[in-house]
């Protein structure tokens, strides 16, 4: 017997699906089912807030670089 697919989360991007996976209720179950699912059809659905986290996370880590060179650079003078 086949379980029924939840078109709630069917259409929730992943972004918000890996934030309810860790969950321990029926919304976590669904998640990490409609997670699994997904990994294996292939299927990957972004959103707006995913980029916008990956930007700032670059940028931070842009920073964290540039502020270690400057660190070299004044141990080396």
């Amino acid at each position: 017997m086949q379980k029924a697919i939840n078109i709630t989360m069917m259409c929730l991007p992943d972004f918000y699906l890996k934030q309810l996976v860790s969950g321990q209720d029926t919304e976590g179950k669904e998640a990490r089912r409609e997670t699994r699912r997904r990994k294996m059809t292939g299927t990957y659905i972004s959103c707006a807030e995913e980029k916008a986290e990956f930007v700032s996370i670059q940028e931070a880590n842009q920073l964290k670089a540039l502020a270690q060179e400057a660190m070299t650079e004044e141990v080396v003078e």
